[in-house]
């Protein structure tokens, strides 16, 4: 049995097991509000205020020349911006307006990459990993190929290959809660195609599971299961058993989890 989520750029659809369901699984956050108490809590910090207020010049700059006036000085505002201009200059080579610069094309990525991370609830800002958001993002994702898995093991389940299609923050979310992200795409987000994969694999003393990464369409794929927090022995198969037990903690389908500290 394989598993595979693949990054595209429409919103994912919605099937079968109901829309709020799925919106938790495949828009990591959406319609959570205890994940969006946590990321404020996070924002709040004064690490991550000042790294906000040091880019101030960037919000002068949306406010003088986007058309919308008077900006919020939030994280939000750079992450929404950078995306924008990102999928226009790196994925359509469109040209940008003349006001956004090389200068300021390049502070407003490292900016984003400096603090997207951190409100999904990786280390950061001399704050550590806040599991309980991390298991919020990905945690649902991570049930779903859970029970996909344990299903296909027990022979209880027929479908023999399951593929999702979300967004860069899907595949982020996914990797954070696997303990993976940071060796797999460093502080950056998944390009375009990006694509996850997960296979089952039955050998004679029992099932095993192998993931891989491949970074967009026309890319390898590199097995990536040494690199889970789950699967510590860097083999490209580690036991189901193993990979359950050491993921169970980061699983949850309810957004009312509450991990200790």
């Amino acid at each position: 049995m394989s598993l595979a989520i693949r990054i595209r750029t429409t919103a994912p659809p919605f099937r079968s097991k109901g829309n709020n369901y799925l919106l938790q699984v495949l828009q990591p956050g959406v319609n959570c509000a205890k994940a969006d108490s946590l990321v404020k809590s996070r924002e709040k910090t004064k690490a991550f205020q000042d790294f906000l207020a040091s880019n101030w010049n960037l919000y002068a700059l949306l406010a003088q020349n986007g058309g919308q006036g008077e900006v919020k000085n939030s994280f939000g505002v750079l992450s929404d911006w950078f995306d924008t201009l990102r999928i226009e200059k790196e994925q359509f080579h469109l040209t940008l307006p003349e006001w956004i610069t090389d200068d300021v094309y390049n502070q407003l990525k490292a900016a984003f990459l400096a603090g997207n991370d951190y409100t999904d609830g990786a280390a950061g800002f001399g704050e550590k990993e806040d599991k309980d958001l991390v298991k919020l993002r990905g945690g649902f994702l991570l049930h779903e190929w859970r029970s996909n898995l344990k299903d296909a093991s027990e022979s209880t389940g027929s479908v023999k290959y399951h593929a999702y299609s979300g967004k860069d923050h899907t595949v982020t979310a996914l990797l954070l809660a696997l303990g993976a992200k940071k060796t797999v795409l460093g502080d950056d987000i998944p390009q375009y195609a990006g694509t996850v994969v997960n296979e089952l694999w039955k050998k004679k003393d029992g099932y095993y599971v192998k993931f891989l990464y491949l970074d967009n369409s026309t890319s390898p794929a590199r097995t990536i299961t040494g690199l889970l927090d789950a699967c510590p022995n860097n083999e490209e198969l580690c036991p189901l058993q193993t990979f359950m037990d050491g993921s169970n903690k980061m699983s949850t389908k309810d957004e009312t989890v509450n991990n200790e500290k």
